[in-house]
Formats: C-alpha cells, structure tokens, sequence
C-alpha cells in the first residue's frame, strides 16, 4: 500500500498537525505523480524557477501552489487531466461563466468516498441502518459539483426512501420548485421517517421564511448538512436565526455546516460545536498576496490548501479566493485545528455553483 492510501486510512482527527511525516510523504507522492503527468504543471513549475521538484523540502513552497482563479478561468481541460480512466465528471462555474470541468477516475473517486465516510464517520453523521426521506436544496443535474457533493453525501445514511431536487432543470436552466417543496415536506410528514436535508442554506432558509409566512410546522427528527453560500440576493444570512428557524419550522436540532470547494475536494465539516476542522488528509494555511508569502497559521488571509488523494488532476496544492485564518484548541477535544471562514476576497467575486444559484432565487421572488 502506498503512503496515501495508508494516510487514508488513518483517523481524520487524531494527528499531530505540525509533525506528520505520513502526511509529508504522501503529499511528496501526489506532486511528484501530477508532476509526472502534467506537462503544464512541469512547465508551470519551471516557469516559477523550480528546477528539480525531486529536492523539494518544503511542502509550503508557494511555487508548487496554483490559485482557484487560475484554474477556473484559465488552465484547459487537457493541461488540469491527467487521466484517461474517467469514473465521474463535475463541472463548476467561474466569473465568466465557462464552467470549469474536474474529472474522477476510480482510484480519486474511491479515495473521496473513504476521506468523506471518515470524517462524517467521526461526527457520528453515518446511519446504515435507519430509512430515510431525502430533500435536496440543489440541482437536480448531478454532473454539477454541489448536486454530486450532496448524493455522495447521501451514502453516509443510504436506506432511501424518497428524494426530491428543489433546482429543477428546465431547458438549459433552473427553476426552484417552492410549492412542490412544501408538498413534499408533508409527503414527508406523513411517511413518518426521518429527514437528511442537503444543499444550498439560502435555499432551505428562503422556503424556511416561506414556511414561517404561512405558519406552517413540522417536526422531523433528522439531521441538516447545508452547504454553499451564506447568502441570499438581498441579504447575509446570520447562521444563529438559520439554526433557530430550522428548529422552529423543521424540528431539527442536528445542523452541521459544511465548507469545501470543487478544486480540492476536502470536506470541512462542523464538529458540535460548529468549528470545521481540518482532517489529516489535508493542511490549511494562509497567503498574503501583497507579500507574496503564507502566513502564520493563526493570521488572516488567503485560505490555501493541500492535499494528495488526487490521481486524475493536479490540484495537490491551490490557493483559494476565501479569507480566513487557523485555530486551535475546540472545546470537542479533537486534537486537529479548524478553519475560520470569513468571507470572499476582491472586489468581484469567483462565481461558483452556490453564487449562480442565487441568481434563480432572485429570479424566482422578483
């Protein structure tokens, strides 16, 4: 078994995040295999002077990093593949609208699966045994990111009854369904199991408020993983009102929040107390652009991440568009650090799945 294999199957939590020699060596196998196999990224580091990858000793050599933005709007299909072996395709917006495209071949796509079992796995979130209704706030196209996100999700609790896409395709877009959400929340009710509620939390708060409007309540017993954008078209969503609300109209009291992005993969997932920390199959830092340099890991800047599941395409190392910074020390007792998000940087904001959603709610209450 190679070093990242057996890092996966390692514990998500239980490691020691400045000394991780496991860690090392397969982030230095996942390089030297993209290395191999992209001619861009070969060209790409050697453009940016380094010459012999062979003697890289520093994992946060920011040479090695490729910026989100970069990878959205810039870098072709065939430089970002480097496999033929293709088990899944998941396309995400970028700010001019060309969908950028990640590929999954069976190793890649096998890998997730086991890093997503682990993590949720260790949040007490798996439930084989239990039957369950599915209310998806996504796309009902699957090839998108966040909608393949929210199905792989659904394996953690796979007994299931019924689902239902609230983003309905019609033509070459999307409608949002309100009513027949509503109706299918009673269907629900009345099938007397419980509920996984998955997808965008702009989405679930707006049929929340619809639901609060007309003074209609259920009482679910189940558990909320949203993910995407804290924002409606017209206002920041403040995620205390989100969890109140989902109590009061769901009856739900599990809500855990869930970061992540198509060009890395990497679920960070709320413990119970809310903080996303960061599991062993990847690290966190941040940059600061103006002096071009990481960060400290408790000091504010561009969220930069690596990881080495990846055998389909290069995103070992990438430097995001999200502003946050690392602590330490949650209240759960897990001995990984947690990210801090905390908002979008820049004046113009990358358009990925959950910033094109919005465009139908706006859409939809205008």
């Amino acid at each position: 078994m190679n070093c990242t294999d057996k890092l996966i199957d390692s514990k998500p939590f239980d490691y020691d995040y400045y000394d991780d020699k496991l860690f090392e060596a397969s982030m230095t196998e996942s390089f030297l295999l993209q290395y191999q196999k992209s001619k861009f990224y070969r060209e790409y580091i050697k453009f940016k002077g380094l010459n012999n990858p062979e003697s890289i000793s520093d994992l946060w050599d920011q040479r090695l990093f490729i910026s989100v933005f970069v990878l959205k709007e810039f870098i072709g299909e065939a430089d970002f593949q480097i496999t033929n072996d293709i088990q899944v395709e998941i396309f995400s917006s970028g700010t001019s609208n060309k969908p950028s495209r990640m590929v999954l071949d069976k190793v890649t796509l096998e890998r997730i699966r086991k890093i997503v079992f682990k993590i949720y796995g260790d949040y007490g979130l798996v439930d084989l045994s239990s039957k369950y209704n599915y209310l998806f706030f996504t796309y009902e196209d699957l090839s998108l990111g966040t909608a393949f996100s929210d199905v792989l999700l659904s394996e953690l609790a796979p007994k299931i009854n019924k689902k239902f896409f609230v983003l309905k395709k019609k033509g070459s877009s999307f409608f949002f369904d309100l009513e027949g959400t509503i109706q299918k929340l009673f269907e629900f009710q009345n099938d007397g199991l419980k509920l996984r509620i998955l997808g965008f939390p702009s989405y679930i708060y707006y049929t929340i408020k619809e639901l609060q409007r007309r003074n209609i309540k259920f009482n679910f017993d189940g558990v909320v993983l949203p993910g995407g954008g804290w924002k409606t078209h017209k206002q920041e969503i403040s995620v205390q009102e989100f969890r109140e609300l989902v109590y009061e109209y769901l009856g739900i009291r599990e809500i855990r929040d869930l970061y992540g992005m198509v060009e890395h993969g990497i679920p960070y997932v709320e413990c119970e107390y809310h903080n996303k920390h960061i599991p062993r199959y990847s690290r966190v830092r941040t940059f600061n652009p103006l002096k071009r340099e990481f960060n400290n890991y408790d000091e504010v800047g561009l969220l930069s991440f690596m990881t080495p599941y990846a055998t389909s395409y290069t995103i070992a190392f990438v430097i995001s568009s999200d502003v946050g910074y690392i602590s330490f020390g949650c209240k759960c007792g897990r001995k990984a650090p947690y990210v801090v998000l905390l908002g979008r940087a820049g004046k113009v904001k990358l358009r990925g799945c959950a910033i094109s959603a919005l465009e139908f709610l706006k859409n939809f209450s205008n």
